[in-house]
Parts: C-alpha cells; sequence; structure tokens
C-alpha cells in the first residue's frame, strides 16, 4: 500500500472493504525494473487480480492504458501494444464499480511520471540527525554508501573482522567457504512510503538470531536509530499481521519487543525506531534475540552520543581470515550438493503454444527465506528466452524472471535469474516459459530447487 489520503490519490487498504476474500492487485513483476530502455510502445505487461476489473495507468491515475476484465481465476490481466512513456506502472482493482486495491511499480532507464512522488505520500524526515546529537555512525545496511536528502553520508556495510571498529554478522559468517552475506542481504525495487530517501530503505539484512551489527564506542550513553520497512509481506494487498514478529537487543538486553511492521505501517513505508543504551566494555552490539515468526529485517542504523567531542574510531590495519574464503562459483557447487531438490520434467505439465513451451511443477518447501531457482537443460541452438514464475496456492504470482539460456553444444549445464527468490515455507506452483526459435531444440531435465 503506497501513501497517505489526499484530494487526488488514495490507495485503499485490503481491510477496508468487508468480504470474505480480500482483493488485491499484482503487476507482474517487481523485481523487474529494467524491463525497457526507452519509451516506446510495449507489450507482454501482465497483472493478477481476484477483482472484477483492472485499470492500468502509466504513472498515478494519469495516461490510462485501458480496462481489462476478469476472464477467470488465476488468469492474469494482459495488456499488449499500449504506448508506455514515463516510468510508472499503476494498477487500480476494481470491485462492483469501487477501487478496492492498488499496485505500483517504478522503471529504471524511462523519463520519470510527473506523478511519481505521489507513490511515496506525506514525507516524514526520518533520517535528519537529532539536534543535540553527536552522530558516530550512520550505516546503509545490506547497501552501498549513501549521502541522503539532507546531506548526511552513510557508509556501506561491512562484515565484522578484526581491527575494523564496526561491522556486520550474519549465519555464513562462521564459515569461511561460504560469503558472509549469503543469505541475509536483499534489496526492494519498490516505492518506499514516506521518505525521499527510499534507496536507503530499500537495501536491507535479514536473518534471525546470528544476524547482529556491533560498534566500537567510548563508554557512555547513546542514541540508536533503527530504520525498517516491510520489503515483502502485504504487497498484493493481503492481511500480513503477525508474519513477521521480531525483538531487538542491545548488549544483550531487548529494548523492543515483538516488532510487526506491516501492522504498524503496511507494506513498503520507512518506520524509524529509537533505543537509548549504554555502551558495554567500549561496544555496542544490536542483535535479534527472539524472532517469532519469519526473520527480522533491518534497513540503516545511525548512533549518536552527547558528548560533542567524541569521535568513531578509525579503521586500523587488519587481516583477513586465515582460511581464505571459497571463490562464489565454488561454493555454489558445494551447496548444490547438499541442498538441492530436483524436480524432474517427467513430473512437469507440459503445454506447448505457436509461440511457446510452457513446463509447470508443483514444488514444495518446508523452509522460507532467499532461494535459488534454476534450470538444468541441453540445448544445441539458442538462445532461448526463458521466463520462470512462482505462484502460491491460490494462483497469486510471488516472482517472475526472465533471462537467456544459452546454447550447450548438446551439453548439460544450468542456468537461472542472478537474483535467489524470497517466498515462504508452502506448495507453489512454478511455470517455465519457453520462448524464441530455438524452443523446440533444448532439452529440460530439471527443474532445481535450492
Amino acid at each position: 500500500m503506497w501513501g497517505e489520503p489526499t484530494d487526488a490519490f488514495y490507495l485503499y487498504r485490503a481491510s477496508y472493504v468487508p468480504a470474505k476474500k480480500e482483493p488485491m492487485v499484482y503487476i507482474v513483476s517487481h523485481t523487474w525494473p529494467e524491463r525497457w530502455r526507452e519509451p516506446g510502445r510495449k507489450s507482454g505487461i501482465n497483472v493478477y487480480s481476484n477483482c472484477d476489473e483492472v485499470e492500468l495507468f502509466n504513472g498515478v491515475r494519469e495516461n490510462s492504458l485501458g480496462v481489462r476484465r476478469q476472464r477467470g481465476p488465476g488468469t492474469a490481466f494482459c495488456w499488449d501494444d499500449v504506448g508506455v512513456a514515463t516510468n510508472v506502472l499503476y494498477a487500480e482493482a476494481r470491485q462492483g464499480g469501487r477501487v478496492v486495491a492498488c499496485d505500483a511499480i517504478v522503471l529504471r532507464h524511462l523519463p520519470e511520471a510527473p506523478t511519481r512522488w505521489r507513490l511515496n505520500g506525506k514525507i516524514e524526515d526520518l533520517t535528519r540527525g537529532e539536534a543535540g546529537w553527536n552522530y558516530l555512525y550512520r550505516v546503509n545496511c545490506g547497501g552501498g554508501d549513501f549521502t541522503d536528502a539532507e546531506g548526511q553520508r552513510w557508509s556501506a556495510d561491512t562484515d565484522l573482522a578484526p581491527g575494523r571498529p564496526w561491522g556486520s554478522n550474519s549465519w555464513a559468517a562462521v564459515d569461511p567457504e561460504l560469503p558472509p552475506r549469503l543469505g541475509s542481504q536483499r534489496e526492494s525495487f519498490d516505492p518506499v512510503a514516506g521518505t525521499r530517501d527510499e534507496a536507503l530503505f530499500q537495501t536491507y539484512r535479514y536473518g534471525r538470531e546470528k544476524l547482529s551489527y556491533r560498534f566500537a564506542v567510548p563508554d557512555g550513553e547513546y542514541r540508536i536509530e533503527l530504520y525498517f520497512l516491510e520489503p515483502w509481506y502485504g504487497r498484493a494487498g493481503e492481511n500480513a499481521e503477525g508474519w513477521r514478529l521480531f525483538d531487538v537487543a542491545v548488549n544483550g538486553v531487548t529494548h523492543l519487543r515483538d516488532i510487526d511492521l506491516w501492522r504498524e505501517s503496511g507494506y513498503s513505508r520507512a518506520v524509524r525506531k529509537i533505543i537509548t543504551a549504554r555502551a558495554v566494555d567500549g561496544r555496542l552490539e544490536i542483535s535479534f534475540p527472539r524472532v517469532a515468526s519469519y526473520q527480522a529485517v533491518i534497513s540503516a542504523i545511525a548512533i549518536a552520543t552527547r558528548d560533542p567531542n567524541a569521535r568513531g574510531p578509525q579503521v586500523t590495519a587488519w587481516a583477513e581470515r586465515t582460511a581464505p574464503r571459497t571463490p562464489v562459483t565454488a561454493m555454489s557447487r558445494r551447496v548444490d550438493a547438499v541442498s538441492a531438490m530436483t524436480f524432474p520434467v517427467s513430473s512437469a505439465r507440459v503445454e506447448s503454444h505457436a509461440d511457446a513451451l510452457r513446463l509447470s511443477w508443483t514444488i514444495e518447501t518446508g523452509l522460507g527465506g532467499g532461494h535459488e531457482l534454476r534450470v538444468r537443460y541441453a540445448s544445441a541452438a539458442g538462445p532461448v528466452l526463458a521466463e520462470l514464475s512462482i505462484a502460491s496456492a491460490d494462483g497469486t504470482i510471488v516472482e517472475t524472471r526472465r533471462w537467456e539460456l544459452p546454447a550447450t553444444d548438446g551439453r548439460t549445464r544450468e542456468s537461472g535469474p542472478a537474483e535467489e527468490w524470497s517466498f515462504n515455507a508452502g506448495r507453489y506452483t512454478a511455470r517455465l516459459t519457453l520462448r524464441g526459435e530455438a524452443r523446440n531444440d533444448i532439452h529440460v531435465e530439471a527443474l532445481l530447487l535450492r
């Protein structure tokens, strides 16, 4: 859900409409913001909704691309050969003629829509430094160096290591053969309500009890500002209360309990929480000692003191771990050997169309979080355009990715999107669509889930 009620712009919470089935609408796909390099006539824009009709706009309620009616449960609303001039796709779903759900995507490379910033709603100065406080650290969790609208610099996330004054830890840090942020760092591409510094919130770290940040500081009392957003749950309008619940501790003492970002602010809205705590043995350690549901998330951290003369410790020379890190490619082979679930083509439903070949598997995972999906195949020709989508049991599209399957000279290889997928434990439908002249020359052996 985006924005605050205004005369010109309003987005409804799903709970606003009393119904047995919560209204939802979802533009495919939020993880694909780079789909076009320039304006023009565009095709293949798909939207999923359980409502009567959907109207698609190029901009926030401006430049209508037309209305499509429901054609059956789980069937996409499709737009082809429509003019896209600016960087916002905005969908309104209607039930009985009334708007009940909305969704929006901000695309890269296209000119900015005049109404683009309506998606951020009422702007608050959440990141502005508090008067009378001396900020020793500002950290962009999961992201790179960033300068906000106030001109304040936020440092890129870094891993905790000997000689460094601060850094992060997660479950993978204990194994020298794994990248230290494996399965604990992601990025959202959706607008962030309540701030113009949305890039600071769009990158984030996630995890459970082993995720933590440690800072070296002089003894004393500190103001700790924690910045969050709900980056996943409630995206399509569902009621996500209680789906993510976690505590926050400083130096082992719990200060915040049962944080439920969706219940507090909805999907993709900037949230700030402030803790006052004392340093112990010259350090502040922020951790998440109790995660009651799914995983904790954190987008940014700022630490300040009343002492105007205090300075954050400088970086000193430090040694890497004694055991060298295994390259990512080798690490992937090691993980594949122990954790891949294989869904052979013999278990897939195969559909052949005039312009595409489609294979569908029912997949099931008992672990929520980040996953890797790859296709094992062989092909003498190529490339073949591949689209892989994951749909929940009710037909809602969770993620869609597109990439190319290169020719393999007849040898078997694996290929998949570069980004990992994020979905909860449960049963899903994985649908692989192959397009291109070489699609009939490809032999798919299996879908792999890791």
